[in-house]
């Protein structure tokens, strides 16, 4: 998966897929009323239906609104929180994630640069999106008969506020090598668990070396020569017999 970052418009990005946040009774943040002002409204129009009541993890898709050069607009639950924990952005994020799977799209914009996170700034949310991300992605299947089908989404963009643009940058890097290292980590570890299999346990040699004749001489004469040898005298004077004639 390749992760890039952008500071431009999100309405203006041609995109397969335009990821946008919805809070809990059809609230819209900043970037995604400028993207509905694009529309010409068709975000609100879908709401106003009442298909996404904005809860945390909930998803509706919708495919050429007007005014927008994304082919879908994806619109995800944020819930009813100001500031979402980062068990909460997980969930967001894998929500999303879940459904551009599917899709034929090659490509994705997240724009939930709007999102607060408690204890995250621009740096710190853009990484837990990217780890998520990755770790979403990872698939191991190399002792599985049946292959998994390569997937469509080959690129996602992150975009983020123009004065942020060098922290989600690197916060991006940062992450990609972090999901690197676990992926690296899970892999050595299942192949570990995987091969120790009876098959390659270390066997024992058809046959143990046997002993020679000199050494059973030996053996037998140690033994012979341990049986024979005299008992100890006791130290103490031997006690007279009772026993009367």
């Amino acid at each position: 998966m390749e992760f890039l970052v952008k500071s431009a418009r999100p309405e203006t990005l041609k995109t397969a897929t335009l990821v946008i946040a919805v809070g809990e009774g059809r609230k819209l943040g900043e970037t995604a009323k400028a993207i509905d002002g694009a529309s010409a409204g068709a975000i609100s129009a879908l709401l106003k239906r009442g298909d996404l009541a904005g809860k945390l993890g909930q998803t509706l898709l919708a495919h050429n609104l007007a005014g927008l050069k994304a082919e879908r607009v994806l619109l995800v639950g944020s819930g009813k929180d100001e500031e979402l924990s980062d068990r909460q952005l997980r969930k967001l994020v894998g929500a999303a994630q879940a459904v551009l799977k599917g899709l034929g799209g090659g490509d994705a914009v997240l724009a939930l640069q709007d999102l607060n996170v408690k204890g995250r700034d621009a740096y710190g949310k853009a990484r837990l999106m990217v780890e998520t991300l990755a770790d979403g992605d990872y698939q191991f299947d190399r002792f599985k008969s049946q292959k998994a089908e390569p997937r469509a989404l080959k690129k996602l963009t992150l975009s983020c506020d123009k004065a942020d643009l060098a922290e989600v940058e690197r916060a991006a890097r940062h992450a990609q090598a972090i999901a690197a290292g676990m992926a690296f980590t899970r892999t050595s570890a299942t192949c570990r668990r995987t091969s120790a299999t009876p098959a390659t346990w270390p066997r024992r040699p058809r046959a143990w070396p046997r002993r020679t004749r000199t050494s059973r001489s030996r053996s037998s004469t140690r033994r012979s020569s341990r049986n024979s040898a005299p008992a100890p005298s006791s130290p103490w004077p031997r006690a007279a017999s009772s026993r009367r004639g």
